[in-house]
C-alpha cells in the first residue's frame, strides 16, 4: 500500500514537472540574431536598437532581437551566407548583399539611372511590393526598406573628370564579379576586397580611391586617406532590413502583423535620418581637412555620357532587361509628374 502510494505520488511529481517544464518551454522568447555592416553607435544602429526595444515591448519580450553591428558577423556576402545555415537569422543588408538572394534590386544601383532622393523614395515606394514578393520567393521576409544615401567617388587629387579617376586604384567591393567586369571595361583600374578591409586597403596603398557614401566613409575614417570628394550622386545604396523566412514562421501568428506594423514605421525613418547623416557626414568631413569639388555642366555630362554608353553593357547582363526597363520607366513617369 505504501509503496502504491510512493508511486502514485512520484507520477504525479513528474507530470507537474513536466506540465511546468513545458509552459517554461513555450514561453521562451523566439531570438533572432540581426547582422549588419551599420557602424555601432550609428543613428542606424541607433534606430534597429529602437526597433527591437519596440518589438520586444508589443511582443511581451516573446521575441528577442539582438543587433550586431558594425561587421562583426563579416562582409555581407558572409552575412548572406552565414544566415544560410541559421547563424544569423535577419539582416539590415545593403543592395550588395540582397543581390545574391535576387539581382532586381540592384537595379537601383545602375549610376545615373535614379538622379535624387525624391526619385528614389518614390520608384522604391512604387516597385516595393513586387521586390518584396521575389524575396519572399526566395525565403526571406523584408521588414522594411532603407537607403544609406549617395554613394560618390573620394579621391586623392582635385580632378573630377572621368579620367582623373580612371588614374586612381578603385576599391571595388568583392564578390560582385560582374560589376568588377563593367567597372575595367568602362576603362577603371579596380581591386576587388571586402568592404571590411577599405581602411586596411587604404593604408598600405593598395588602392587610393573608393566610392561609398558619405557617412560610411566619414565612420570609418576612410576619407583621411582621399583628400578630396567628388559632389555628384553617382548612384544610390538601397538596402532592407530581411530575415529568413524559417525564422520569421517561428514567430506566433498574432504577433506578425503587429510586428510587421512596427517595422513599416522604420522605412520613413531610415530616409529622414540618412538624410540627415549624410549631411551631417560631409560638414564633419570638411571640417578636418575634405576638399569637396562639384563638377561643372560639362564635367556631369562628360559622366552622364560614359555611363549611358555603358547602358547596353548592364541592361541584360548586371541587371535584366526586363528590370532596367521597368526602373528608367517609372522614373520617367516620376519626372513628368514634376511641376
Amino acid at each position: 500500500m505504501n509503496a502504491r502510494r510512493m508511486f502514485s505520488g512520484l507520477m504525479l511529481a513528474l507530470t507537474v514537472l513536466s506540465v511546468w517544464g513545458g509552459s517554461a518551454r513555450a514561453a521562451d522568447p523566439v531570438r533572432i540574431k540581426l547582422a549588419t555592416l551599420a557602424p555601432e553607435g550609428s543613428a542606424w544602429h541607433e534606430l534597429l536598437k529602437d526597433m527591437a526595444a519596440e518589438w520586444s515591448q508589443a511582443s511581451g519580450g516573446r521575441v528577442d532581437l539582438r543587433i550586431f553591428p558594425g561587421g562583426v558577423a563579416g562582409d555581407e556576402p558572409v552575412v548572406m551566407k552565414k544566415m544560410g545555415i541559421n547563424n544569423y537569422q535577419a539582416a539590415l543588408i545593403s543592395s550588395h548583399g540582397l543581390s545574391t538572394i535576387d539581382k532586381s534590386v540592384r537595379t537601383f544601383t545602375v549610376p545615373r539611372i535614379v538622379r535624387t532622393n525624391d526619385e528614389l523614395a518614390k520608384a522604391m515606394d512604387r516597385m516595393a511590393p513586387e521586390l518584396e514578393k521575389r524575396l519572399q520567393a526566395k525565403g526571406y521576409e523584408v521588414l522594411f526598406w532603407a537607403d544609406a544615401g549617395w554613394v560618390k567617388f573620394f579621391i586623392t587629387t582635385p580632378d573630377p573628370t572621368i579620367e582623373g579617376v580612371k588614374k586612381h586604384r578603385l576599391f571595388s567591393w568583392a564578390g560582385d564579379e560582374q560589376g568588377l567586369e563593367l567597372w575595367k571595361k568602362a576603362g577603371f583600374n579596380v581591386v576587388p576586397l571586402p568592404a571590411t578591409e577599405l581602411v586596411t586597403s587604404l593604408q598600405t596603398k593598395m588602392v587610393n580611391a573608393f566610392d561609398a557614401v558619405p557617412y560610411y566613409a566619414v565612420a570609418t575614417q576612410a576619407f583621411k586617406h582621399t583628400p578630396y570628394m567628388i559632389d555628384m550622386n553617382w548612384a544610390p545604396l538601397p538596402g532592407a532590413l530581411i530575415m529568413t523566412k524559417a525564422s520569421w514562421d517561428k514567430i506566433p501568428d498574432d504577433l506578425k502583423p503587429v510586428l510587421k506594423n512596427i517595422s513599416a514605421k522604420y522605412t520613413a525613418r531610415f530616409r529622414t535620418e540618412t538624410r540627415k547623416m549624410e549631411a551631417d557626414a560631409v560638414e564633419a568631413m570638411k571640417a578636418r581637412g575634405l576638399h569637396v569639388v562639384t563638377p561643372p555642366p560639362e564635367v556631369q555630362a562628360e559622366w552622364d555620357r560614359a555611363i549611358e554608353k555603358a547602358y547596353p553593357d548592364i541592361r541584360g547582363y548586371y541587371v535584366s532587361a526586363e528590370d532596367f526597363d521597368w526602373l528608367t520607366s517609372v522614373v520617367k513617369q516620376i519626372r513628368s509628374a514634376q511641376p
